[in-house]
């Protein structure tokens, strides 16, 4: 193995044929190893392929090697901006949530305070006749 993996910064022939192709398409995945299933890598080392500059007709096996690792590492540090990206979210909606509380609680308080009770005469005194304008006659 440490024969192929120093082999493989060595520019080789792009594969013409398919059954050429898939030998070449398992070499670069057994260099580089378990990173995900073989559909996978088989995906992402085509794509790599189609993206290479017209007129290639080498390439080093260590640069699909080096994109795909690459490619796992970025998957993997978005996951996390994800996850602190949620955190964020999930505690400034507990803030909010804290905030619209307190603020319903104070508004609560304040109508309570503004609250004066009738006194025993306006309590049995029968209500203003409203005119029709809306003014109390």
């Amino acid at each position: 193995m440490v024969l192929k993996r120093f082999l493989s910064y060595f520019p080789t022939k792009v594969p013409t044929g398919k059954t050429e192709y898939q030998a070449w398409n398992d070499s670069i995945i057994e260099l580089t190893g378990p990173l995900a299933d073989k559909d996978s890598l088989t995906w992402v080392i085509a794509s790599e392929v189609m993206h290479l500059p017209a007129g290639t007709d080498k390439v080093a096996k260590n640069y699909f090697v080096r994109r795909i690792k690459k490619g796992a590492l970025t998957q993997v540090a978005s996951q996390i901006m994800l996850d602190i990206k949620l955190k964020q979210q999930e505690k400034a909606a507990q803030e909010a949530a804290a905030l619209k509380e307190a603020n319903d609680k104070k508004a609560a308080e304040e109508t309570a305070a503004a609250y004066v009770p009738p006194t025993p005469a306006e309590a049995t005194a029968p209500p203003a006749a409203v005119a029709s304008d809306g003014q109390k006659s």
